[in-house]
């Protein structure tokens, strides 16, 4: 067990040096929540990321909310946050010298005893040998796991702003598509879901400050592959 915990980490780095050499641009990582079928409303679920809102496209037929991300050659670990607005807070910047307050926001954590959900997942390559051919292909490897010390939000880390109680679980999850979020089919009567939501909606507001505005990607299709340019914050 010793040996493969050491080995795994390595053998990792080698293919993900692989996999970097042969996509030297940011790739498109999608990513779905699903909905139980007997929804009569689909709820708008906000999705953040580096401190900006993503935008996000809502499938009233399939009952999925889709969104997406630009990920980094080098880029295999990501983190799922499941967790509401007002149960986050920021912690400024403090120094011994400091004399008067300051507005400068050093991380974000999950307030004490505050519900969350948090999900570790990493991106496997794998190089799969045809004859003489090798191809790279990605799986997923992901846990449901605790936030680090003093419940800091890491940078990198997607912020799904819902009820936690609502998640079921992760699933699936293949190439460039984020294991999928999927909702309990029990989330309460279309009031109390209304009431959970409309509460989520204005704590939603508080965070505005810390976020910059949605905006869309710029995208191209080089042969099979899209690829993406990272979008500009506009504060």
């Amino acid at each position: 067990m010793r040996i493969a915990s050491i080995l795994y980490p390595l053998v990792l780095l080698i293919l993900s040096q692989v996999a970097s050499a042969r996509s030297p641009e940011s790739t498109l990582l999608l990513g779905t929540i699903q909905f139980p079928q007997n929804i009569q409303t689909m709820p708008d679920v906000p999705v953040i990321f580096r401190a900006s809102p993503i935008a996000t496209q809502v499938d009233k037929t399939n009952h999925t909310i889709t969104f997406s991300i630009f990920r980094e050659p080098t880029q295999f670990n990501f983190g799922f946050l499941i967790a509401e607005p007002q149960s986050i807070e920021p912690v400024y910047l403090t120094s011994k010298y400091q004399v008067e307050p300051t507005n400068l926001v050093a991380y974000q954590r999950i307030k004490s005893g505050h519900a969350y959900r948090y999900f570790t997942l990493t991106l496997i390559p794998e190089i799969q040998k045809s004859g003489a051919d090798r191809k790279v292909t990605y799986s997923w490897r992901w846990r449901e796991s605790t936030l680090p010390a003093k419940r800091k939000i890491p940078d990198d880390a997607l912020i799904v702003h819902t009820a936690p109680e609502w998640i079921e679980s992760l699933y699936a999850g293949t190439g460039f598509n984020f294991p999928t979020i999927r909702m309990c089919e029990n989330m309460g009567t279309e009031q109390m879901r209304r009431k959970r939501l409309e509460k989520i909606a204005l704590a939603g507001l508080d965070t505005k400050p810390f976020q910059g505005t949605a905006q869309a990607p710029n995208t191209k299709l080089v042969g099979t592959t899209l690829v993406i340019a990272p979008a500009q914050r506009v504060s």
